[in-house]
């Protein structure tokens, strides 16, 4: 009977450590961002461009959101589609500064005339269950948001 109210003080002491362990190292991590930043982001082997404002929130309880808000334009025909959309996600902090989105929900202005379809090609591909990202904080109130693979935008604090 000892060992057994041994055992579950054992683990009871052992849940506490790491739930202290997961707090330190993850949820102490989360600050507030909230910055946007003007882009032209010039797509020539998709034959786009876009031109508009894009904006990244992360709220420190590991909610977020990317909103849009420009035009798209087709270089060959300069037909032109309007962004106007947010992206909910969830986040959590992977290690450093590299973030793993999930559960995506968008909301899509009416004036939105971007196809989805489109919208996921050229700008935000939604297909992949976890998007990773990397946001390092810059001098001041400046961020960096990359993909893995290169930078993407500086964003300025709001």
């Amino acid at each position: 009977m000892r060992a057994i109210i041994k055992l579950i003080i054992l683990m009871f002491f052992i849940i506490i450590v790491l739930a202290n362990l997961y707090y330190f190292f993850d949820v102490s991590k989360r600050e507030m961002i909230n910055c946007e930043s003007p882009v032209l982001i010039p797509m020539p082997k998709k034959g786009f461009q876009y031109s508009g404002i894009i904006g990244m929130t992360f709220n420190p309880n590991g909610t977020g959101m990317a909103s849009f808000s420009g035009e798209l334009t087709e270089l060959d025909t300069n037909a032109t589609f309007d962004v106007l959309r947010i992206i909910y996600f969830d986040y959590s902090i992977e290690y450093f500064s590299y973030f793993t989105l999930s559960n995506f929900f968008i909301k899509k202005n009416v004036n939105d005339s971007t196809d989805d379809k489109m919208f996921n090609r050229l700008m935000f591909d939604l297909s992949t269950a976890g998007r990773r990202i990397r946001v390092e904080r810059l001098k001041g109130n400046a961020f960096l948001i990359e993909n893995t693979f290169n930078p993407i935008f500086i964003c300025i604090e709001r």
